[in-house]
């Protein structure tokens, strides 16, 4: 028997039976639920920057340096700098030409059938050291040719529309240092976790999932404590807002083909509505977590009370009788914790969450990933590469209880991540210069297959092309298989100033 889904497409809900005919209700602001699914992967290239700095812009540690800064004494020169004067001297950009061609046209009416789309993107960063604080501001202006995609700007407090914003603030906080402290407060993304792919802890930063392979990170309010002892660190967190992450419009080549899916059968919906959680202190999350290196291993424990990124179905009856769907973001309290070592050519990793939520109105479970990665930077030489990176991953999840509160229709099992994967990357290479990756992820539990093969390239100093070609496979009620049409290439051109 095929797995019944959920599936919630931008502003459409279908429900229906498991082999009936979907209803569609018109009034509904909801999220793809695979969008969901990508959410805690990490991208899977963004860490090149770290281990390649060659070849892209680097997201600069805020505290590099900052000790021997702060101690300085100022000249006569920097006192009298302005604050505008330093964020124009330390600002560096990025402009970027992104465009993707479809092998395959679309199968359905509605769905944008352009084989082309191309995107411009201009990031930028800067900050401002003073005696002891630290200034910082970045995001990007964007804009493409896909439909219904872009609207307005950047919303600080609780942006629950799940189009892109032309301009977003990825950063606008203030760091306070102490000599054993620091207060940051302000926006900000806020990474969880430890692994290299998939990473179950990773759930309190929203995602711009419009495009899912190409995943942005989002900033949110936040006020962060950290305490330094040694080699440990303790970390306390508030996040006042929540803020849900961003799905394609139902215009999207990524929403995919309903009629491909058997629909879960929780009865007739008429009607369908979204339901955020109110901007109250009920709904403030908090955060505890501990760092530490320990005999050489890196090690985090962490406890987190907030709003669940994957959503729930309840079901409620107007005073008419008539049966609205509800989607709704519950809160829950996740535990998570996680190690890194490493053991010659291998370094070692795993991570786990476990999460309870209020009242039932969701399973509660563990999610959990283990894996290594594996350098060769030897006798590779002879194959005129200069180093090569394997990364494994299985990411599974352990059932505790299922969805218990009466009215809830359905638990966030179907848009959950990680619960039955295999994920792998190989990065290759060559020189300062280039470098070839290639990238697979295997849903065993539906038996979609992603694959992702393309090539870094630095031409002149400041300019790199990035070429890649993805390619989607599976059952047509998988994920991965319905997005069969999507097959693309991607070329991408970066300048850096």
């Amino acid at each position: 028997m095929k797995k019944s889904l959920i599936i919630v497409v931008g502003m459409n809900l279908i429900l229906g039976p498991a082999q009936g005919t979907p209803v569609w209700a018109e009034d509904n602001s909801a999220t793809l639920m695979f969008a969901q699914k990508q959410g805690s992967y990490r991208d899977p290239f963004e860490d090149l920057d770290e281990e390649f700095p060659t070849l892209a812009v680097q997201e600069e540690d805020p505290f590099k340096n900052l000790e021997q800064e702060l101690a300085r004494e100022p000249d006569s020169d920097t006192r009298k700098t302005s604050f505008f004067a330093d964020m124009v001297e330390s600002f560096k950009g990025q402009a970027s030409t992104r465009v993707m061609g479809h092998y395959h046209e679309v199968r359905e009416q509605g769905i944008d059938d352009k084989r082309v789309f191309v995107e411009g993107k201009l990031d930028f960063k800067t900050k401002v050291i003073r005696d002891r604080y630290m200034f910082n501001c970045s995001g990007w202006i964007e804009a493409g040719n896909q439909d219904d995609t872009y609207a307005g700007v950047w919303d600080p407090i609780q942006d629950t529309n799940r189009r892109r914003r032309y301009f977003e603030i990825k950063e606008l906080d203030l760091i306070l240092i102490q000599e054993s402290l620091d207060v940051t407060v302000g926006w900000r993304p806020f990474p969880l976790g430890i692994s290299t792919l998939y990473v179950p802890s990773d759930r309190i930063s929203p995602r711009d999932l419009n495009d899912p392979l190409n995943p942005k990170e989002l900033s949110l309010l936040q006020a962060i404590l950290d305490v330094y002892d040694g080699t440990s660190t303790y970390t306390l967190g508030f996040f006042p807002f929540f803020s849900p992450s961003k799905a394609m419009a139902n215009s999207s080549r990524w929403i995919g083909y309903p009629d491909s899916f058997y629909f879960a059968d929780i009865g007739e919906v008429g009607e369908g509505k979204q339901q955020f959680p109110d901007k109250a202190p009920k709904n403030f999350e908090y955060l505890a977590r501990f760092k530490t290196v320990y005999r050489g291993w890196d090690l985090f424990l962490a406890a987190f009370h907030g709003i669940s990124p994957f959503p729930v179905l309840s079901r409620e009856q107007r005073a008419d009788s008539t049966k609205v769907g509800v989607q709704e973001w519950i809160r829950v309290l996740n535990l998570s914790a996680g190690f890194s070592t490493t053991y010659k050519k291998f370094e070692f990793h795993g991570e786990l969450l476990g999460q309870y939520a209020y009242d039932g109105k969701d399973d509660d479970y563990i999610n959990y990933v283990g894996g290594f990665t594996f350098t060769l930077d030897e006798w590779v030489k002879w194959f005129w590469l200069d180093r090569v990176d394997l990364t494994l991953e299985y990411a599974g999840e352990y059932l505790i209880a299922e969805q218990s509160k009466k009215g809830y229709v359905r638990s966030s099992e179907d848009s959950r991540t990680g619960q039955d994967d295999i994920i792998g990357r190989l990065l290759l290479k060559f020189n300062e210069d280039l470098i070839a990756h290639y990238l697979f992820h295997i849903d065993l539990d539906n038996e979609g297959r992603m694959q992702r093969i393309g090539a870094d390239y630095r031409i002149l100093d400041n300019w790199t092309v990035k070429v890649a070609s993805e390619f989607f496979n599976g059952p047509d009620d998988s994920y991965y298989g319905r997005w069969g049409n999507n097959d693309r290439f991607i070329a991408t051109v970066e300048y850096r100033f």
